[in-house]
């Protein structure tokens, strides 16, 4: 198994993706956001947790997913785990609003070059 972290900074977000996998195929996706407040125009907590607070109840009940989120005075840390061989694709999708998936098989399987490729095109920096 190998480990490969991304990173990325942007208006006031700053994300870390951490893909585990066997050979190119990933087995388990972690991405933690930590979100501060100012620079995306939340007022305060209460704001964020009026704006953000139903994530939890959105992944709660879906198979190979995890999710945390804490509300901070200046931001708010969220943790979402996916476990790709339980994972339930088509009520990520619904809750997400990705669209029907046509084969949940075949979106089980993540390329990690693949996911690195993209996610480099969308300006993240491979820190290992």
């Amino acid at each position: 198994m190998t480990e490969t972290i991304l990173t990325r900074a942007a208006d006031g977000a700053f994300t870390t993706v951490t893909y585990v996998a066997d050979g190119d195929s990933v087995t388990t996706q972690m991405t933690k956001n930590v979100l501060h407040y100012e620079p995306r125009g939340i007022a305060d907590r209460d704001a964020a947790e009026a704006q953000y607070g139903d994530l939890a109840e959105k992944f709660a009940a879906i198979d190979g997913v995890e999710h945390s989120i804490e509300f901070g005075e200046t931001q708010l840390v969220e943790i979402v785990t996916l476990t790709y061989s339980e994972l339930d694709v088509a009520a990520l999708a619904l809750a997400t609003g990705a669209g029907p998936v046509d084969d949940p098989d075949e979106a089980r399987q993540v390329s990690l070059k693949e996911a690195v490729a993209a996610l480099k095109r969308d300006n993240y920096s491979q820190a290992r």
